[in-house]
């Protein structure tokens, strides 16, 4: 099998030694590492460090790239040739695309790489952070990730109708899961994530959605001003024998060692109590629609 590399776009160097395990590599495989003028060195140098594959081939899409060729590469590769995709991409062969980050400009070369490979019912996989399968949606030029099987299995037989509210599980329960998991269930919740590949961006889209929804952050169903004006007939009376507390004091802090809490830990805390506050009250309110 060819697995051909390729792509601007970067992964943890810490992760590149497991995607061979991941891919199931053995010595009769080959590694073709396909070089533009951005791409990453370090990405092709781990892969060709595993010696897990028996051959490594890099593949220049410029001929002057080839002499500016890492030592590590240029040593360690069995072949150095040109980009042809009509002799490079033919037979069986896997691509695994190191697609660009949010801000990155567009790959064009990636883009026609991998609809080409999937126009051959070959099978693309991104290698950023972890790997999944690209798929080409109709009317679409760039990939997109192809939807988990798990979750066209659970997913439920109708929407959930618009101000529905849906429990979501808490934040540190959304973090535990895999990202396919996230990804099912930001779809459940009709979330619109920034960044489908990165599980932070997911958990935010998904507690948008329950802050959106309108409920209960929407309109109270307690009538306020009549509250207000209850409030202002009790007599006087009624507050003669209330005892005052005493007033505390602020805590200041004399020690220099004694400083008060960063504002990102304080932020952080924020939104975690809020996501654990929406879901109780959404246990809550589907608690009592039950019964």
């Amino acid at each position: 099998m060819r697995y051909i590399v390729a792509g601007d776009g970067s992964m943890p160097l810490k992760e590149i030694g497991d995607v061979p395990k991941d891919l199931g590599v053995s010595d009769a495989d080959e590694l073709f590492y396909v070089l533009g003028a951005k791409t990453k060195f370090k990405v092709g140098e781990s892969l060709l460090g595993s010696g897990a594959f028996g051959k490594v081939i890099v593949a220049v899409l410029d001929e002057a790239l080839a002499a500016e060729l890492s030592p590590d590469l240029s040593k360690g590769a069995d072949d150095i040739v040109l980009f042809d995709p009509e002799e490079d991409l033919t037979g069986e062969y896997v691509v695994l695309a190191l697609l660009p980050g949010p801000d990155d400009p567009d790959d064009t070369f990636l883009e026609d790489l991998v609809q080409t490979a999937l126009d051959d019912g070959q099978r693309c996989l991104a290698m950023n952070e972890q790997l999944y399968d690209l798929a080409v949606e109709p009317g679409e030029d760039a990939p997109v990730e192809a939807e988990p099987e798990a979750a066209a299995e659970e997913a439920p037989d109708e929407p959930n109708e618009p101000g529905d509210p849906v429990g979501i599980p808490t934040v540190a329960e959304m973090e535990a899961l895999t990202r396919n998991d996230l990804k099912a269930l930001a779809k459940s919740v009709g979330a619109k994530p920034a960044d489908w590949r990165q599980k932070d961006a997911i958990i935010n889209g998904i507690l948008a959605t329950q802050v959106d929804q309108g409920e209960p952050f929407g309109e109270p169903e307690v009538d306020l001003d009549a509250l207000a004006a209850e409030v202002a007939e009790i007599p006087d009376e009624a507050t003669d024998n209330v005892t005052e507390l005493p007033v505390q004091r602020p805590i200041t802090f004399s020690s220099p060692a004694l400083t008060a809490p960063d504002p990102d830990i304080q932020i952080e805390i924020l939104d975690t109590l809020l996501a654990d506050i929406i879901v109780a009250i959404q246990k809550c309110r589907a608690e009592l629609r039950s019964s």
